[in-house]
């Protein structure tokens, strides 16, 4: 005891208190094979440190005690009610708010499960070629060399799509030749499910920007992005003088109406809005692209576009391969995302996915943070391609379908309901959260009809500015 004191007042004199606690924290055990909140962190959620909330902190806070005896997987109910005494602590020293500290108190523990992996041989040679290519290793690597490869994939939910797929009654009335399927983590970029039963690229779409198509959601980011009032009166029904109040019920019913735009300046912005963001994402910043120009998008880089809309503004690198750790368990490949400049403001990306929901059927939670997301989708017809989106707040559903005779597309529709539905509930349920609000927002009651204010006989809708 007396060599740990005066090693105390050594490195007292020589750090920070907090630069101590970095590194008690760095070293510390906290069951699972993990020393270090950096490990515990991948350990029991699947994530980085930065990507970590608030009571998925307070839960790893509540490890160093007994962290053999706290692993949620075993002993759920002890570490639960040890993670809530420490958001009450942080409740007591101010560090959140009494009332966020019972909103999270309330919320359960979405922990992985030990040892979730998945091997190698159950992969098809496409996603074995990507996670090679991932990884550090050349390019003949053997898979069968003493390592464990932690994969992103979900097999459960992966066999329940294929299955939906492959009992698809239409298909033969469609003539469908190709269907490309995946499932992405919003919140890591993690490839949970990956399907593609014909060649690389088969599936591409050709989209003439000026048509705007499935590019709709970042046009009318556009003109959220424009600098408008959202009361100003912009807008005008075809043929008529009538002109309506914008906001984002007006936007919304943009998507299945004729009302078109009477400001030129507007239209120019979102035109050129538009054009930077496709350019960003999926040209050479040499190349420059037109308005009228026809460009050819495959689900990657669909997937590409809609991340940041979806995930906060953050574009996200997609991966197969979580980890890798050698015979022995110790960890020697870690995927973490890099760093990258948000594409979209979180207000902005908010509007935006709010705009993708059925708001006639979303429910906002008590303390108006969260906005329920089990009601927002987003399909598309072109041609001989069939495009459908389905998200929650951390995972999103993309799928591309062809073939020659779809252009009723009610049964895909209807198809990609279901199997979006189906497959989302295997997930783990970390990756099944609902929207959370930007504190910037404010939200109120509108006429669900007209846009204008509510009033307690009105239809309502919730609408954000």
């Amino acid at each position: 005891k007396l060599k740990e004191i005066i090693l105390a007042i050594k490195l007292e004199r020589e750090l920070a208190k907090e630069k101590i606690l970095e590194l008690y924290l760095n070293e510390i055990y906290l069951g699972r094979g993990a020393f270090g909140i950096v490990a515990a962190s991948e350990k029991y959620f699947g994530k980085t440190l930065s990507e970590l909330d608030i009571e998925e902190m307070a839960m790893l806070a509540a490890l160093p005690k007994a962290p053999s005896n706290y692993d949620p997987q075993d002993n759920y109910e002890s570490i639960k009610e040890r993670r809530d005494w420490v958001l009450e602590r942080m409740a007591d020293n101010g560090v959140i708010t009494k009332v966020v500290s019972k909103v999270m108190q309330d919320s359960p523990i979405n922990y992985q499960n030990k040892d979730e992996h998945m091997k190698v041989d159950v992969l098809s040679k496409k996603i074995k070629d990507k996670l090679k290519s991932q990884s550090y290793f050349d390019e003949d690597v053997s898979f069968d060399n003493g390592l464990t490869y932690f994969l992103t994939t979900n097999q459960l939910a992966t066999n329940y799509v294929n299955k939906k797929i492959n009992s698809f009654e239409g298909r033969h009335e469609h003539n469908i030749t190709n269907i490309d399927i995946k499932i992405i983590s919003l919140i890591s970029g993690r490839t949970l499910v990956d399907i593609q039963n014909g060649p690389l690229d088969s599936n591409a779409l050709n989209i003439n920007l000026n048509e705007k198509s499935i590019l709709k959601p970042i046009y009318f980011a556009g003109v959220v992005n424009s600098g408008i009032a959202l009361n100003k009166k912009i807008l005008a029904k075809e043929n008529t003088g009538i002109r309506d109040t914008v906001n984002l019920t007006t936007v919304r019913n943009l998507y299945n109406s004729k009302a078109v735009f009477h400001d030129g300046n507007l239209q120019a912005k979102a035109k050129k809005y538009l054009l930077k963001y496709v350019k960003d994402i999926i040209n050479d910043s040499a190349t420059s692209i037109s308005w009228n120009e026809i460009i050819e998008l495959n689900l990657d880089q669909i997937i590409s576009l809609f991340i940041p809309i979806l995930s906060d503004g953050k574009p996200l690198e997609t991966t197969y391969l979580d980890k890798i750790d050698d015979m022995y368990g110790n960890q020697i490949y870690l995927h973490k995302n890099a760093d990258q400049t948000k594409k979209l403001e979180s207000e902005i990306a908010f509007k935006i996915k709010s705009l993708l929901c059925d708001m006639d059927k979303v429910e906002m939670s008590e303390n108006m943070k969260y906005l329920a997301s089990k009601n927002c989708s987003f399909s598309d017809l072109k041609n001989d391609k069939f495009f459908y989106l389905k998200f929650s707040g951390n995972v999103a559903y993309f799928a591309i379908i062809s073939g020659d005779n779809i252009q009723v597309a009610d049964h895909l529709i209807t198809l990609m309901n279901e199997t979006a539905s189906g497959s989302l509930k295997m997930l783990n349920p970390a990756e099944l959260k609902d929207f959370l609000i930007p504190d910037n927002i404010q939200i109120y009651k509108i006429n669900k009809s007209t846009g204008n204010r509510y009033d307690y006989a009105d239809d309502f809708s919730w609408e954000f500015f």
